[in-house]
């Protein structure tokens, strides 16, 4: 299984049988990208200075993009700038366009689609975020931790054995907007707090 969690959820006369087994990436492969901040930013019409934050996720109901674009109305309504950048595809694409042009929300939120340069993006981000219900050990965190990007995620799955919640990150409950807001402002808009993070 890919955390303890996953383990936890086999049925009991099997769960004796499983074992978790923490997935890795290709540490030096990604923090090779991590000089490209600049460069990124500049080919998606960022500000040197503006606050982004990025979601890797494909569009499935599972990753609750609904939760993260309630957060980001929360924010811009509080006059919190922050920047979202959307990296995924799938069948919920037209929900979430719907989502945004519902919020009015397309000066904050660009959704960038599948990528290939996913590292880059992430490594021009101030934060990375994930919203979801459900998760394994995603590999975008373990991504975002190599390059020294903070996260802020709901604690769900193996997030809890990636992020130790105030040290690499911040772990809010599911489906709480206001919650998922908080923590990304305190990272975001807290720039010693997100450099002792970056450190983590």
């Amino acid at each position: 299984a890919v955390s303890r969690e996953a383990r936890d959820s086999v049925a009991s006369l099997l769960r004796g049988r499983v074992e978790p087994l923490h997935h890795g990436i290709d540490r030096d492969a990604v923090r090779a990208r991590a000089g490209e901040r600049a460069a990124v930013r500049t080919e998606l019409g960022l500000e040197p200075d503006e606050l982004v934050a990025v979601q890797v996720a494909n569009f499935r109901r599972e990753k609750a993009h609904v939760v993260l674009l309630d957060a980001a109305r929360l924010l811009a309504d509080e006059g919190r700038p922050v920047r979202f950048l959307l990296v995924g595809q799938g069948q919920l694409r037209a929900e979430v366009d719907a989502l945004l042009e519902e919020r009015n929300l397309h000066e904050t939120v660009q959704i960038l689609g599948f990528r290939t340069d996913v590292h880059a993006i992430v490594g021009a981000a101030d934060l990375l975020v994930l919203s979801s219900d459900h998760e394994g050990l995603p590999v975008a965190v373990m991504e975002a931790l190599a390059l020294g990007v903070p996260v802020v995620a709901t604690n769900v799955g193996g997030m809890p054995e990636a992020i130790t919640d105030g040290v690499e990150g911040l772990l809010v409950p599911p489906r709480d907007p206001r919650a998922l807001a908080d923590a990304i402002w305190a990272v975001a808009g807290d720039l010693a707090r997100r450099a002792a993070l970056s450190v983590a």
